[in-house]
């Protein structure tokens, strides 16, 4: 083979390559329009995302991909499934939650509906501890859900309606339960009684902390 021969073979051989990266599909949203909205990740075969707005992942990328059937997904689309996700995963005004940002934890403070999705980096965003860019999805994971610890009295679990708090037949308001506490703890006072709906109710010092520190 002459110098002329083995350049031309080495010239088609990297046309031939350079036409499979050309036709590769590329790493991103696709909706097949029969049910699949996937983000697709070609380098590391995987995919994951909505079949019929249910969850799905772990899946190989080249056993889902139909070159006939898929199409790039408009921001819309995956925004919208995106937002209906979080919903019912419980993602919430109030909710704490792990960042997927250098944070490590804090509160939802604005409507999961007012979520945006950032194609460029394939997250979900959303107002959180007063950052403005809170992640609770990121190329692939969810954030964590952190359940606040149940504070119980008297057999009823603590429930806050604004500035009330509720427990059975007993309520008071925020500002009162928060004076009860801060006399309390600068007089000594271990447990006090609290004549409600008549009936008393014993509470200590300790349950008066954690209703406090469970105070939204």
């Amino acid at each position: 083979m002459n110098k002329l021969e083995k350049e031309k073979q080495e010239l088609e051989q990297r046309l031939k390559q350079i036409n499979q990266e050309l036709e590769k599909p590329k790493n991103g949203w696709y909706n097949n329009g029969v049910g699949y909205l996937l983000y697709y990740d070609f380098d590391s075969d995987n995919c994951y995302g909505f079949y019929d707005e249910v969850w799905i992942e772990g899946t190989e990328a080249t056993s889902m991909f139909t070159k006939s059937m898929d199409k790039t997904a408009t921001h819309e689309e995956v925004e919208k499934a995106f937002i209906k996700e979080a919903e019912k995963r419980g993602y919430k005004e109030g909710a704490k939650t792990s960042c997927l940002r250098s944070c490590t934890q804090g509160i939802i403070d604005d409507n999961i509906k007012h979520s945006i999705f950032v194609q460029e980096f394939n997250t979900l965003e959303i107002s959180f501890s007063g950052r403005v860019n809170g992640i609770i999805f990121k190329e692939g994971k969810w954030a964590e859900i952190i359940e606040e610890p149940k504070v119980i009295i008297n057999g009823y679990e603590m429930k806050q309606e604004g500035n009330k708090i509720i427990f059975g037949c007993m309520s008071f308001t925020t500002s009162r339960v928060q004076s009860l506490y801060k006399h309390c703890e600068v007089l000594g006072i271990s447990s006090v009684s609290i004549d409600e709906n008549q009936c008393t109710h014993i509470i200590s010092l300790n349950q008066l902390k954690q209703i406090v520190d469970n105070i939204k």
